[in-house]
């Protein structure tokens, strides 16, 4: 049964915003190389999973992928037909600015390391910011991110926006991103040398982590870009 690529409307039915923070915090922590190397849990991700997600609904960018339901569907149904989400931004949007759990505090560092030394756009271009992408475990490898991405990259161009940008935190939205859409990478960090202020090192063992855990080769995060072009 296919997945069909919605909007997240700022009306959509509780259920389906409970879906997408619940596809969320269990594909990052079950999943997510820096999420499963720091320990981080399903509940600790639900948070911040569920504010982002009420943040940025109904903002025109942010998609979920959802599949086919009974007009009688009661709410649990509803919920588990959601299978894939990317919160995108405008950077207008307000993202969730509550503390993180601890355990996620590394991560956002490392995230904003990759931003910080990126290539700046031109002011006078829009940039639409994917901040979150996952797709549950049941749909893997049928094709879900690379729609949800598809349709980003679409929505983008229909909207004039001058770039997409995202971090990159698996080798497998990397590849996506690079191969299937043409993005470049801006800003590569090494996950084994990566330092807090204070030296230590979060994700020095994150390769043999993630290997042991079947979770495949993770060595870097990168900062990508997609510029868009209007003839």
């Amino acid at each position: 049964m296919a997945a069909s690529i919605e909007v997240l409307a700022y009306d959509a039915p509780a259920a389906v915003l409970e879906g997408a923070a619940q596809v969320l915090a269990r594909s990052f922590s079950s999943s997510g190389p820096l999420d499963v190397t720091r320990g981080v849990t399903r509940e600790d991700w639900l948070p911040m999973a569920r504010s982002g997600v009420a943040s940025l609904r109904g903002n025109g960018i942010t998609l979920v992928a959802r599949l086919p339901t009974p007009l009688d569907a009661d709410e649990a149904t509803v919920r588990d037909s959601v299978v894939g989400v990317v919160l995108n931004s405008d950077r207008a949007d307000e993202l969730p600015s509550e503390p993180p759990d601890a355990k996620l505090a590394p991560i956002l560092l490392l995230l904003d390391s990759l931003e910080e030394h990126a290539h700046k756009p031109s002011e006078r271009l829009r940039e639409l910011y994917i901040w979150l992408l996952a797709v549950d475990e049941r749909t893997r490898g049928q094709g879900v991110a690379t729609a949800l991405l598809r349709e980003t990259v679409r929505i983008a161009r229909e909207l004039q926006y001058g770039s997409i940008v995202t971090e990159a935190t698996s080798s497998y939205t990397r590849l996506i991103c690079e191969q299937k859409l043409g993005f470049v990478v801006e800003k590569e960090i090494e996950y084994a040398s990566f330092e807090l202020p204070n030296g230590e090192r979060p994700f020095a063992e994150l390769p043999r982590i993630a290997h042991e855990r079947g979770l495949g080769t993770h060595l870097s995060g990168t900062f990508l870009r997609l510029s868009l072009s209007y003839s």
